[in-house]
């Protein structure tokens, strides 16, 4: 039989050689498993503000062509610059306000892989249903931006997540210690 004794380090123990190592294994400790869901987003809490019907959002990312983030809605149920005509189809059902997935949709999740399309449930004038039409567009737009404001706060939290401080303070709370490799071996 033969014994080997295991000397275990915490992390300000370690050499910096050690330091280095250990936080570039564990870059993505915080990352690996995170519920972006849990965090306050600004961009959501706007989009309700704005009169958006959230239902959830949608990302991918942080390194690739295509990433990115869309806000999904249910419908739009207008806002304090809704003009009033518009606001009075809208609240009495005469008109619905809702969001389509157009071809990319299915493969990606970003800003530009949705549109806002409307039914009127009323008879309106031409006028009122150009009218309509331009406003859902700017819709569109003001969502397309938030989405985009929601992938920019979504990479912001990612990349604070591996930092080497947010990395160190996950390591200590836990209390992981390290082998002569830098392995957690708790």
């Amino acid at each position: 039989m033969k014994i080997k004794h295991i000397v275990l380090r915490n992390f300000k123990e370690l050499d910096e050689a050690l330091k280095v190592k250990v936080l570039e294994t564990y870059r993505d400790i915080n990352t690996q498993f995170s519920d972006f869901e849990t965090y306050d987003l600004n961009a959501i809490e706007e989009a309700k503000k704005e009169g958006f019907d959230v239902k959830n959002f949608e990302y991918s990312g942080f390194w690739s062509q295509g990433d990115g983030a869309r806000i999904m809605i249910n419908s739009f149920k207008g806002n304090f610059e809704t003009p009033k005509k518009i606001k009075e189809l809208l609240d009495n059902g005469e008109l619905y306000i809702f969001q389509k997935l157009n071809g990319y949709g299915n493969y990606y999740s970003h800003a530009n892989t949705f549109y806002l399309d409307y039914e009127i449930y009323e008879s309106v004038s031409d006028k009122l249903e150009k009218q309509i039409g331009e406003f859902v567009e700017s819709t569109q737009t003001l969502l397309r931006d938030l989405s985009n404001k929601l992938y920019r706060e979504l990479e912001d939290n990612f990349n604070y997540l591996q930092t080497d401080e947010r990395i160190i303070d996950t390591i200590e709370i836990n209390e992981y210690l390290f082998n002569e490799e830098g392995e957690i071996d708790n």
